[in-house]
């Protein structure tokens, strides 16, 4: 008898006040700068484009993140705070939706700080004297009794080797969703692929993405060219298939499972469907049945 397989994503929940808030946070100061004169220099990408592709089935973004493709808007300090102040009234003078009707946020409490590793990840650490990758803009906010932070990176220097592409994000609201420039489904599991697998302890919300983006096909050209590899996908497909299991001993699936409660399903059962549905097929269809992984 076959063994169904396991039930996989975010298992259904009724968000609570304070998702709901955040969400609609997100969601305001996403409008505001996509609808400002710095929108067009912007890309968007990370867990908010995921959610725009997937659903309920992505994780909730908590923040906002951009790569700045421009070459009006520089990697510097002083004209990143004029672009800020710009950008802060953009937010605070944006129409809210009805949903988010009370929604204030505080102009004394905006910072703009540096990123340097970003995310802890050691792929994302400039070869520079300040060590700096981008810039990051700290909104915080109030809607009645919910607050929070809205937090939006923006990224310097990223190479984009696939165009972005026009994308229709969703609004919580239910109003006309936003058009934004947004990084491809082959970039961005390009470099999903590169952070799993390039980082020395790798990260499991990682693992969830590349999961959800299991069934796209980047170009092997695309996967050389993000990763910086000859051959990227022979070596990602051989260290996938054959790795040793000690290499997702650093997965922190418990710790993922604690910030998303929702998600069902073990980190061995991502990781079997990622080798099944992904690595095979575009890396090395002729590989034997995948070894038992951890959960």
């Amino acid at each position: 008898m076959t063994e169904d397989p396991p039930l996989l994503g975010m298992a259904p929940h009724e968000p609570t006040l304070q998702e709901i808030a955040h969400e609609g946070a997100l969601d305001h100061v996403l409008a505001a700068i996509s609808w400002s004169k710095w929108g067009e220099h912007l890309v968007l990408r990370g867990s908010a484009l995921m959610r725009a592709w997937y659903g309920q089935d992505a994780r909730m973004p908590h923040d906002l993140d951009f790569v700045v493709d421009s070459d009006v808007w520089r990697d510097d300090e002083l004209q990143t705070d004029e672009i800020f102040e710009d950008l802060f009234l953009d937010v605070e003078y944006a129409p809210r939706t009805g949903l988010m009707d009370g929604l204030r946020f505080v102009p004394s409490r905006a910072e703009r700080s540096s990123i340097h590793a970003y995310g802890a990840r050691e792929t994302m650490v400039r070869d520079r004297e300040d060590g700096r990758w981008g810039f990051r803009l700290t909104l915080p906010w109030h809607c009645g009794d919910a607050s929070g932070q809205v937090q939006v990176d923006f990224a310097f220097d990223e190479k984009l080797h696939a165009p972005p592409c026009r994308t229709a994000v969703p609004r919580p609201s239910g109003d006309p969703p936003l058009f934004l420039k947004a990084a491809t489904p082959e970039q961005s599991l390009c470099w999903k692929l590169y952070w799993l697998w390039l980082d020395s302890r790798p990260l499991s919300k990682d693992l969830y993405d590349v999961w959800l983006l299991r069934n796209v096909r980047p170009s092997p050209q695309l996967l050389d060219r993000t990763t910086d590899l000859d051959d990227a996908a022979s070596i990602i497909g051989t260290r996938w298939l054959h790795a040793e299991l000690a290499r997702w001993d650093g997965l922190d699936w418990d710790g993922f499972r604690a910030e998303h409660p929702m998600v069902r399903g073990t980190a061995r059962d991502y990781l079997r469907a990622v080798a099944d549905d992904l690595v095979r097929p575009l890396f090395d269809p002729d590989a034997p049945a995948s070894p038992a992984q951890p959960g």
